[in-house]
């Protein structure tokens, strides 16, 4: 009897001793400082200007943007019936609103392949004025309907629009397309769905 209580505080210690050891390792794996590398030179912005230390935020939650002052970039959401229609290279412009006659010269850079899931930036959104039909889960904003990012590279370096953030419209030099061919596609598109093939 007295061998089975040595041999259980034996392994009541040992098993206590390992969890110790985890526990430190999870503090200092925890408690060490973290130092962020941008992946080119540029002013930190950001995203929210009231966030303060102590503030929650959520898990892969964006906080900051590094700008690179010298290399501008607009960012447009199009459906995939428009997406089609622009290539990278293409010519396009950005008329900001609010910003009469401040319009910047773009060409299309990137487009993705991939629908977005959300927006990154709520202004955007159709709620708070921007174009993007959008619902709000968990503090996200879903679009409704497929909507891909396309970048656009600024021609030149304008300072009429530098230090902020501008939302407006770009009109970009696409193929052009009937107002009846996309009219029989949808028709074509509901036809085929409600035949349920």
């Amino acid at each position: 009897m007295l061998f089975a209580f040595f041999v259980w505080a034996y392994r009541l210690t040992l098993f206590l001793g390992i969890a110790l050891l985890v526990y430190g390792f999870f503090i200092k794996l925890v408690g060490k400082q973290r130092t962020a590398t941008a992946p080119h030179d540029g002013t930190l912005r950001w995203r929210d200007p009231d966030l303060r230390a102590g503030d929650w935020v959520a898990a892969r939650e964006p906080l900051a943007t590094v700008v690179n002052p010298d290399q501008w970039q607009v960012e447009a959401y199009l459906s995939e019936a428009d997406l089609k229609r622009i290539a990278v290279g293409q010519q396009a412009r950005f008329d900001p609103d609010g910003r009469f006659g401040s319009a910047l010269d773009l060409q299309v850079s990137a487009i993705a392949h991939d629908a977005s899931h959300q927006l990154p930036a709520p202004g955007l959104a159709a709620a708070a004025g921007g174009s993007v039909a959008t619902r709000e889960v968990d503090g996200r904003h879903v679009p409704e309907h497929a909507v891909y990012r396309v970048t656009y590279t600024v021609d030149g370096r304008p300072q009429a629009l530098a230090g902020q953030v501008w939302r407006g419209h770009v009109v970009t030099e696409a193929q052009p397309e009937s107002v009846l061919q996309r009219l029989a596609r949808a028709a074509l598109a509901v036809w085929w769905r409600e035949a349920g093939w």
